[in-house]
């Protein structure tokens, strides 16, 4: 397991498990700052860049970025890589307390994790907050990997307990997510359940679908005041987008300006292009 961390040439600095010390000496490394943190989903590697493109503008935000990659662990059998997520999370809890004996403010922390790598970051919050008696800042599930944690209990997957709040943004809740809404506040892009293709005439497959939820964040923390959605009373509320006339109506903004204040379940309604923002446009039916 590895993390690519940033440098001013960009985010070329690689460390394994044991070299945290080494990353929290990095002069590029401000623990005065907000970290932020990339895990990623089944079979994703640093080689791909999700982490580092997302990073770039998380890092332009004032951030430390660091992308983890755990292609050893996520590149099995489906089964075998998630029995194995519980260890990577443990183990990235040691990490990451070796950088808070290095200066890591948790409440400085927020950490996205792709499909399995939502559950991955459970555990690391969980295993932390027994590590440091802390609770990390945030956590952002990009539609958290449904089989095989989709019927399990608060202790064996992402929960709104691990930190002191839980995003959750969903975009294929029948298929590669999560339908339950187990975050503080769960945004279902338009309805959480299947995603429009970006050329409107051509099928978004499952796989389209479930890597929207990234494509959607990144665009979220590029365009902070993009992505509004309106408030629901329940999930199936979400699903078939019959939220607009519940009063009042009560909004939240998706990305790094959600309002903590504000929980619940959200629908949330995006053009089917980059950068899907609709902003207030999204407060109305389509």
């Amino acid at each position: 397991m590895s993390v690519v961390g940033e440098n001013h040439a960009g985010f070329t600095g690689h460390y394994n498990y044991y070299g945290m010390n080494e990353l929290a000496k990095s002069p590029d490394m401000d623990f005065k700052k907000k970290t932020w943190i990339y895990i990623g989903g089944y079979m994703e590697a640093n080689a791909w860049k999700a982490g580092r493109n997302v990073g770039y503008d998380y890092k332009a935000r004032g951030y430390n970025v660091i992308s983890l990659d755990t292609i050893e662990f996520t590149a099995r059998y489906y089964p075998h890589a998630v029995r194995l997520s519980r260890a990577v999370g443990k183990h990235v809890a040691e990490m990451l307390v070796k950088l808070t004996n290095h200066g890591l403010d948790p409440k400085k922390l927020e950490i996205t994790g792709m499909s399995l790598g939502a559950h991955t970051m459970g555990f690391a919050a969980k295993d932390y907050r027994l590590m440091t008696g802390q609770n990390i800042s945030l956590l952002t599930a990009l539609d958290g990997a449904g089989p095989c944690f989709r019927h399990r209990g608060p202790d064996e997957r992402l929960d709104k307990s691990d930190a002191d709040f839980v995003v959750s943004v969903v975009t294929t809740m029948d298929i590669s997510s999560i339908s339950a809404h187990f975050a503080h506040v769960t945004f279902y892009v338009n309805g959480g359940a299947y995603q429009v293709g970006d050329i409107a005439w051509l099928p978004c497959d499952a796989l389209c679908s479930h890597s929207r939820a990234y494509f959607v964040w990144w665009a979220a923390v590029v365009h902070p005041r993009g992505f509004i959605a309106v408030r629901c009373d329940t999930v199936q509320q979400a699903r078939d987008g019959d939220c607009y006339d519940l009063q009042p109506m009560v909004t939240n903004t998706m990305g790094l300006l959600t309002d903590r204040s504000r929980p619940g379940i959200y629908y949330l309604r995006t053009a089917n292009r980059w950068p899907y923002a609709l902003g207030r446009r999204g407060l109305k039916k389509a």
